[in-house]
């Protein structure tokens, strides 16, 4: 069984895994297990503040594991998909391709808007305050309604929209100054609400964000509609929900208010009532997908708009009557670009695939073999190098010497190895990985990569601790094995005079098993066969 899991989540992982084991066995006996089932919120709740924030990567992560592209998680949130020169990190949707420069102007709406304006893009007019007063006069200004927002937060967060009162600006501005000090008050703009989604200068998705509220059946009071609303499963107010809640707050009520109707009204039959004033998902409202209906005039003001910031990746929130007609003929504007856009699941599950295919080189994987009980003077590892390199291989090496790539050392002297795996995977030059088990620390850290090419049984020698007899030094040995041979999915190959006889292992790989063992040279040879034939099926994309 395999669990995919990031450094972080491994210790609240395994308590869990250890409860559900110890439950099972409370089963089976005639114990209570009112006692052990009293503890599984507190195990829950560290599993779950172990977890990334945000709702791109648990789904870019399930991808990746689904088309078999390794991840490991990285400091910040970040999380590299695939290996050495096939790698690629991601932040939520920041690629290691998108600007440093673009993100921060995507961030700042006054800033991203001076930029699409300058490069010929209609976006609607504003003013930046930080004082009721202030959203006061520039409402006044630019004539109502007008929008009220922060002026550096992402997801909808503190937005108001159609505001068409200096009560409702002043609401609105408490409401967005708890979310930031900067406030951006803009003039509303008529017309529904899209996003559009682009990347690598091409729309891939479009959707319309319908303003959370209820539609009336003539029967049902609009508390009991809200209660029906918010019966469907896949809303909640977790972070991870697809779809957000409604709740009748204070929005809620002046919404109510504004058309003469309170909670306790009955809707005519087929009457929409609106709750939010803007069209969120993160504040209640409902994607539908729009895709097949985008004019091409209106996909390519959205590519236009993304290149405009330079970004990558973008999430572009268009504001015009109909997006199946082009712009030009029935105007639109930019409200916003989102430079690290939430794809959703609800309408676009179906994007972190395509997305990891297109930005993980092939399978994402390189080859990898693992030489165990080679001796400190042994030169197998650096043959082995030198024979990569003939058939234009890169590998990153690790031996008891040390770890380098090519001409360059990484580290010096004595490295486990998982953390000589992990830094030669983290590197960008490797194009294959050749590394020694010298100790048994790996029965403590696990493996570096899931899944390995090649294991070749050079000997028995292993550092351990002082004190050891031979048969703790054979069994530490077997257990190693144990935990290298489901994880090869190539070839198991023996030097010869390595002084092991393992055939009766031979169950616990899917590996091919070279029952002969090679002599030194031949085993040198075999093995960069190995690693340059699987170098040439990891260059294709997994499912492609």
């Amino acid at each position: 069984m395999c669990i995919p899991t990031f450094t972080g989540s491994a210790g609240p992982l395994v308590g869990l895994l250890q409860w559900l084991l110890a439950l099972v066995e409370l089963h089976r006996g005639t114990e209570s297990s009112e006692e052990y089932l009293a503890r599984l919120p507190d195990l829950q709740k560290q599993l779950q503040q172990t977890n990334a924030f945000g709702t791109n990567v648990p789904r870019f992560v399930r991808a990746a594991f689904e088309m078999r592209i390794p991840f490991s998680g990285l400091p910040g949130q970040i999380i590299q998909y695939g290996q050495g020169r096939r790698a690629r990190w991601m932040e939520s949707s920041f690629t290691d391709e998108t600007p440093q420069i673009a993100a921060q102007i995507a961030r700042n709406k006054p800033l991203a808007s001076q930029v699409l304006r300058q490069a010929g893009i209609k976006v609607p007019d504003h003013g930046v305050v930080d004082k009721i007063e202030s959203a006061l006069y520039v409402a006044h200004q630019l004539g109502y309604p007008v929008v009220v927002k922060p002026a550096d937060q992402d997801g909808g967060a503190g937005v108001a929209a159609g505001l068409e009162s200096d009560d409702d600006v002043r609401r609105a501005f408490q409401q967005a100054a708890s979310h930031s000090r900067n406030i951006l008050v803009e003039k509303h703009v008529e017309g529904n609400d899209y996003r559009v989604t682009v990347f690598q200068n091409e729309v891939i998705w479009a959707i319309e964000r319908r303003p959370g509220g209820v539609t009336g059946d003539g029967r049902h009071r609009i508390e009991e509609l809200i209660e029906q609303f918010n019966a469907d499963p896949r809303r909640a107010n977790r972070i991870h929900a697809p779809l957000k809640r409604l709740v009748l707050d204070e929005e809620a009520f002046a919404m109510l208010r504004r058309v003469g109707l309170d909670e306790h009204s009955i809707p005519d039959k087929d009457r929409f009532v609106r709750l939010r004033s803007a069209s969120n998902i993160a504040s209640g409202g409902t994607p539908v997908a729009v895709f097949d209906d985008v004019h091409p005039d209106n996909r390519q003001l959205a590519v236009r708009a993304a290149a405009a910031l330079r970004l990558d990746l973008a999430g572009i929130d268009l504001l015009m009557p109909d997006i199946s007609r082009s712009w030009k003929a029935t105007g639109a504007a930019v409200c916003e670009v989102n430079g690290q856009p939430n794809l959703g699941q609800t309408t676009a599950a179906h994007l972190y695939e395509p997305l990891l295919r297109r930005l993980v080189p092939g399978s994402g994987r390189v080859p990898v073999a693992m030489i165990l009980g080679a001796t400190p003077n042994d030169s197998l590892v650096k043959e082995m190098e030198t024979e990569l390199l003939g058939r234009d291989l890169v590998p990153g090496c690790h031996d008891a010497t040390g770890v380098w790539v090519e001409n360059d050392t990484l580290m010096q002297g004595a490295v486990d190895g998982f953390s000589a795996g992990q830094a030669l995977v983290r590197d960008r030059r490797p194009s294959a990985v050749v590394m020694s088990i010298l100790d048994i620390y790996m029965l403590r850290t696990g493996l570096p990569v899931p899944r390995f090419d090649l294991l070749v049984i050079a000997g028995s020698q292993l550092q351990v601790p002082r004190g050891a007899d031979d048969n703790q030094r054979k069994r530490w040995l077997y257990e190693l094995l144990a935990l290298l041979l489901p994880a090869c999915d190539g070839e198991v190959i023996t030097v010869a005079d390595s002084g092991l006889d393992i055939e009766g292992l031979s169950h616990l790989t899917k590996a091919t098993w070279l029952r002969e063992p090679l002599e030194y040279g031949a085993a040198v040879r075999r093995a960069a066969e190995v690693l340059t034939k699987a170098d040439v099926a990891y260059s294709h994309s997994p499912n492609a």
